[in-house]
């Protein structure tokens, strides 16, 4: 089972990716 840190940190790193990707979305 994950640990509730590495958990938090691939959270945040799917949010950034998620971020990332509509940002791209609306530019193009």
């Amino acid at each position: 089972m994950l640990s509730k840190k590495r958990f938090i940190a691939l959270l945040k790193i799917a949010l950034v990716g998620v971020l990332f990707a509509v940002i791209f979305y609306n530019i193009s």
